[in-house]
């Protein structure tokens, strides 16, 4: 056998088998009953591409989780379905969803019998000639096929033309086959453990905080001594004496970093001062920590500590035990106050004040509630500081996803947030 002879069969053989491994992983999950549609837009590339097959199995089952892939009915009579993930489940059972890569969420909320099904498998490429082709498909097959039975003279000198002859046959199955499967208009991101692109989490924590609309959003994983961004576009965070960053964040499928801090000599902390987070009514501050406290070390804090005037504070007890949620109501201070979990690593701590109650959550539960109403004492001329500027209420530890919102987000939406930076 010559050299172009081998090198010829070996192509076959490749191209063989990359057609028959993606008419089965189209195929066989049909068998069961799922369904499969072909991704026609590019909205979320390029880790999904126009082209790709996306298996889903029917139905929602008991409804799905933040994160979860979802295909949508269409918007409008005769649309396209829409392959989405789902961001937040509402009080009222409807669902918010998102494209990964689009800055905002989708302006319908669905409910769950608008669910088609949940995403399985993404094939890549295998309906890349629906997608171009259309109802074309089969007749590309054909000709496929034609064109190898018309050349004997391939027959005559390579004994395995039978092989072409296969190739045709089986690449005619897969356009037809893709060209039956209905289009799916918005696509999503998945990272791929294999091949066939098992799902897996990544940025489904911070699209849920920007879908509830906070005031500021700092991630943290900025570089000293550049400010830390603020997701809204607005306010960043200034870094003071040289915070360590860059180090492991709190959100474990998503590569962005946190930002260390320090107490002692040269504090380092972070700070800025902006009239939008003085709050005087129902409002929401969130952050993840690692640092494990001995005195009252300040996690957020909005007002001076100088002048014992606060805004709205999420503090260590004086013995380090506690996380407390302060917040200041004309000539009243009021406390939610709950035990910091023991065990370590990061943990979640969130301070709502809904217009009823004072409410501490840690990690995704509320562990206490300060029955309290009125009108919130604001300062905006006063700085809202990461840490602190304190030898001594400084702290030290790694910092990260610091979220303020001017209303008080739901128990569902706090434990959804740390569900899906946990997951």
């Amino acid at each position: 056998m010559t050299g172009w002879a081998t090198v010829s069969r070996t192509l076959i053989v490749a191209a063989l088998t990359t057609v028959l491994t993606l008419t089965a992983w189209v195929l066989l999950p049909l068998s069961w009953g799922w369904d499969a549609y072909t991704v026609t837009s590019g909205s979320m590339a390029p880790l999904v591409r126009p082209g790709d097959v996306v298996i889903a199995s029917p139905g929602a089952g008991s409804g799905p989780r933040p994160g979860t892939v979802v295909v949508l009915a269409p918007a409008v009579s005769g649309g396209e379905p829409v392959t989405h993930r789902v961001v937040e489940r509402l009080p009222d059972g409807r669902y918010r969803t998102q494209g990964d890569a689009n800055a905002q969420p989708d302006s319908r909320l669905v409910t769950k019998a608008q669910l088609l099904g949940v995403g399985r498998i993404v094939v890549p490429l295998a309906g890349t000639v629906r997608l171009h082709a259309g109802r074309a498909a089969p007749v590309a097959g054909l000709v496929l096929i034609a064109l190898s039975l018309a050349i004997p003279q391939v027959r005559r000198r390579f004994r395995y033309a039978g092989r072409h002859r296969l190739v045709a046959v089986a690449a005619t199955g897969v356009l037809a086959a893709a060209a039956a499967l209905p289009g799916t208009g918005a696509v999503y991101t998945a990272t791929s453990a294999t091949a066939t692109n098992s799902w897996k989490a990544s940025y489904f924590y911070t699209a849920a905080v920007k879908a509830s609309g906070p005031v500021s959003y700092w991630r943290m994983g900025g570089t000293s001594p550049s400010p830390v961004a603020d997701e809204t576009g607005t306010t960043p965070l200034t870094l003071y004496n040289s915070p360590t960053t860059g180090v492991a964040g709190a959100v474990r499928a998503d590569p962005n970093t946190a930002t260390r801090f320090k107490n002692g000599t040269g504090p380092s902390y972070a700070a800025v001062t902006a009239p939008a987070h003085s709050i005087t009514g129902p409002l929401t501050v969130a952050a993840w920590t690692d640092a494990v406290a001995t005195t009252n070390w300040r996690l957020v804090f909005k007002g001076s500590p100088n002048a014992g005037m606060i805004n709205y504070l999420l503090s260590w007890s004086s013995d380090g035990r506690d996380m407390r949620f302060i917040v200041d109501f004309g000539t009243t201070r009021q406390t939610a106050l709950g035990r910091w979990p023991t065990g370590g690593g990061y943990h979640f701590a969130v301070g709502v004040y809904d217009g009823s109650a004072l409410r501490l959550y840690l990690d995704g539960v509320q562990v206490a509630a300060q029955p309290v109403t009125g009108t919130i004492t604001g300062y905006p001329a006063l700085p809202l500081t990461v840490s602190e500027n304190s030898a001594t209420t400084g702290l030290t530890g790694s910092v990260d996803e610091v979220a303020i919102w001017n209303k008080a987000l739901t128990a569902t939406q706090i434990s959804t947030l740390y569900a899906l930076a946990r997951q």
